[in-house]
Formats: C-alpha cells, structure tokens, sequence
C-alpha cells in the first residue's frame, strides 16, 4: 500500500492546496466545535507522509484514517437498514439488469487485477447519476430509486461508487485498499457461482446471492472468482455510521468542488469518459449552495 500512497500524494496535496486557496479551510475552521475533528484531520493530510503506520490492513491509498471513525473490516449487515431494502429488492434489481445489454459493461483496466477481467457499470458516477450522464435514457429507473431509499447512502459524495461490479471467470483482484476512511461499503450478491469470495483484513467470506456483505473497504481487501461463470453483485456506498451530520456536509461541500473532482477523476476514470463528467461537474457547481456555503473564492493553484 506504501507504494500507492506515495504515487498519490501529490493528488492529496494539491486537493489541500485547493482547499486553502478557495477559502474552505477557513471555513471550516470558523464552524467551531462542529467541525473541529474535520478540520484537524485536514490539517494532517495537509502534511507529506502523514499516513499512520498503526494498522498495516487499514491504509487507504489518498486520504488516510480520521480519528474518532470505528476502524473495524466487517460490519454486521442485518444490523444496517439498508440491507432489508436491498435484498427484498432482489428481483426488480435483477429484471431490470436482465433487460441491459451486458456489452455495455465498462472495462475496468485497474492495475490490482492480477488475473481475468473486472468490467462494471456504473449508476452514480462521481456524485452524478451515471445512468443519465452514459447512457441514451435511464435504462435502471427503479434500482437508482431504491438505491436513493437507502438511509446514508451518499450517492453525491463523488469518492462513493454505485455500481454493478462483473468478474469474469478466474478473476482475481489483488489486496488493496480505496481511497478514503468516509464510507461503508455494500455489496449485494446478484449472480454468485460457487467458488466466490472476498477477504477483508483477516476474514475471508463468500458472497450469496440476495444477501448483503457489509465492510470498510478502507481495509485492505481481495476477491477471487475461482468459477466458470461471471460474478456480479450490486456495490452501494454509505456514509460511515460514526461521521456527524456536519461532517457529512462539509465533506460533501470539499470533495463537490468542481476542480478537487477533477483532481480525483483523472486517476481512475477512462479518458474518453472525462469531457463528459467535467461537462456535468461544471453545471452541478452553478446552483449548488453547499459550495457556497464553504467556498469563498476560486482556488488559484487549478489555474
């Protein structure tokens, strides 16, 4: 992981730049106690080499740990509501899907894939709904629905994914950790083939089809398909459980910011697929009160 965090400082430092120069920071330091542990942390990224070395299995690759946020692998999924509305909502989710040409999947030329193919498809891109921005109409009408229903879902927060996920046989994604500590990760079995399975930190588990895993992928994580047929399931992000409704806007209000998304999606995002969501980043900013609430200023160091 040391290696990923050293490619993307310079992503983490420049976005802290931003920060500083468009007047967020200030911002969020005149909140007072509300965002106080926000605005420590952000004084800490701030600095080179800032990542912690106390859990070796909990190293997320730009924005590191935050203090204060439960740093646990798995979470029990029946305790978290939006695994009921997810699994009753199995067959919509699937007939919708059935009706998708499964060409239009999306290659996924990530450098963990140790072997086979990782292709997905995604429903919110970046804070944005995908389905309107990639596709000629809303092709999953009542999945986007039931994925919004969701209590803590973050489908603004652009570091967030909602996504059908696809592993063709024998595929294997080597450990890795996402980017930040913010969020709890859903995954919701679609269509599971036997010999499937995902490890975070120590624990290994398998998925099933209809149920919910739910876990911190900011915990170093692996998956292998070791079957014969494609594996999809169904990833929804929610806000992590310990973060305060303040925070949760102020990270809105941070990572929202037209130049800081920008940033972040020109380190995963296909470059034929980039004018489209900087086009879509550009008019979310104009009448969006959260930026003005805690930007002041355009950040200088973008230009």
């Amino acid at each position: 992981m040391q290696e990923l965090q050293q490619e993307f400082e310079p992503v983490r430092l420049k976005i802290c730049r931003l920060m500083a120069d468009g007047g967020y920071l200030a911002r969020v330091k005149q909140a007072g106690p509300a965002l106080a542990r926000w605005h420590r942390y952000l004084q800490m990224i701030s600095q080179p080499g800032c990542f912690s070395g106390e859990d070796p299995l909990a190293q997320p690759t730009i924005f590191p740990m935050m203090d204060g946020l439960a740093s646990i692998p798995w979470r029990d999924a029946a305790a978290i509501p939006a695994t009921k509305i997810l699994e009753s909502s199995l067959p919509t989710i699937r007939r919708e899907l059935a009706q998708f040409d499964a060409s239009q999947f999306m290659r996924y030329p990530a450098v963990i894939i140790a072997n086979g193919k990782w292709t997905v498809l995604p429903l919110f891109v970046f804070g944005e709904d995908g389905c309107a921005l990639l596709y000629s109409s809303n092709v999953f009408p009542e999945t986007t629905r039931i994925i919004k229903s969701c209590p803590d879902a973050c489908t603004e927060l652009p570091l967030a994914d909602f996504i059908f996920s696809a592993h063709s046989p024998g595929t294997h994604l080597s450990a890795h950790c996402s980017w930040d500590p913010f969020r709890l990760r859903l995954h919701l079995g679609i269509r599971i083939p036997a010999n499937c399975r995902i490890r975070v930190g120590h624990e290994t588990r398998e998925w099933a089809e209809g149920k919910v895993l739910a876990f911190h992928d900011s915990h170093e994580h692996e998956t292998w398909n070791g079957s014969n047929q494609t594996r999809i399931v169904l990833i929804v992000d929610l806000w992590h459980p310990d973060l305060t409704l303040a925070e949760r806007r102020a990270i809105l209000a941070c990572f929202r910011k037209r130049e800081i998304r920008s940033e972040l999606m020109k380190t995963r995002v296909p470059p034929e697929l980039q004018p489209i969501l900087e086009r879509q980043f550009v008019n979310s900013e104009k009448n969006d009160p959260l930026l003005r609430e805690f930007w002041t200023a355009p950040p200088q160091s973008a230009q």
